[in-house]
C-alpha cells in the first residue's frame, strides 16, 4: 500500500499535506521522507507531469498538477497502477476541497494538514493489492505504466548536484563574455581615437602647409 503521501505547492515548495504514520513506520520511513523532500526541491516547471524514482527496494510516483505535485511512497512490489489510482483520487479529493482555498488564501505550511484524514481512508482502501476492488483497478484499462518516467532516486540528486555546477560555469561562462565584450568595445574605442588623432593630425599638417604657401605667395 502507499506508505506515505505529501502534497505541496511546487511553484514556492509549500508543504501543504504529509501523511503521518505509526511510531514504529515513522522510524523506517524517515530517510525516505527526507529523500523525498530532496526530490520536490529538484524539481521546476519543466519536469514531467507523472514519474516514478526508484530507490531500493521502493518508489517514489508523483504527478505535477497545475501549482500542485502529489507524491506517494511504495514498496516495489506494490502495483503502480494501484499507485497512480491512489493518486488520481487524493488529487481529486483535495482539489474538490481545497480547490478555492488555493486561489484566494494566503497559505501557511501544512495549511490543508486535516487532509490527512482522507489520505488515511484512502490508504485502508489500497492496502490489500489482491482485494477484488484493486484487482479492478489493475486490470482496468488506466494509462499505460510502462510508458511513465522512470529514473533513479540517486540520478535525480546528483543530476541536481550536476545541474548546479553546470549553472555556476554557465554563470562564470556570461561574466566572462560580459568582460570580454567590455574589453572589445574598449579597445574598438581606442583605435577609432588613435585613428581619428592621426586624421586630424594631417588635417592640421595640410591646414599649416597651406597656410605657409598662402602667406609665402601674397
Amino acid at each position: 500500500m502507499p506508505l506515505f503521501t505529501i502534497i505541496i505547492r511546487a511553484t514556492d515548495r509549500l508543504f501543504l499535506v504529509e501523511s503521518m504514520d505509526t511510531d514504529e513506520d515513522a522510524k523506517m520511513l524517515e530517510n525516505f521522507r527526507k529523500k523525498g523532500k530532496q526530490i520536490f526541491y529538484k524539481m521546476t516547471p519543466a519536469s514531467e507531469p507523472l514519474g516514478i524514482l526508484v530507490e531500493g527496494g521502493y518508489y517514489f510516483m508523483y504527478c505535477l498538477e497545475g501549482d500542485l505535485c502529489y507524491m506517494t511512497f511504495c514498496e516495489k512490489s506494490y502495483p503502480r497502477k494501484l499507485a497512480l489510482k491512489f493518486l488520481e483520487e487524493i488529487k481529486k479529493e483535495f482539489e474538490l476541497q481545497y480547490g478555492s482555498d488555493l486561489k484566494t488564501k494566503r497559505l501557511t505550511p501544512y495549511a490543508f494538514q486535516k487532509f490527512d484524514k482522507f489520505i488515511q481512508q484512502t490508504k485502508k482502501l489500497y492496502k490489500d493489492s489482491n482485494s477484488m476492488r484493486n484487482l479492478n483497478v489493475v486490470s482496468s484499462d488506466l494509462k499505460d505504466i510502462d510508458k511513465i518516467l522512470q529514473k533513479n532516486v540517486s540520478d535525480i540528486l546528483e543530476r541536481g548536484v550536476r545541474l548546479e555546477k553546470i549553472q555556476d560555469m554557465s554563470e562564470e561562462l556570461v561574466h566572462k563574455s560580459k568582460t570580454f565584450e567590455n574589453q572589445t568595445k574598449k579597445l574598438v574605442w581606442n583605435q577609432w581615437v588613435r585613428k581619428m588623432g592621426f586624421v586630424a593630425f594631417i588635417c592640421l599638417f595640410v591646414m599649416f602647409v597651406g597656410l605657409f604657401l598662402y602667406w609665402y605667395n601674397v
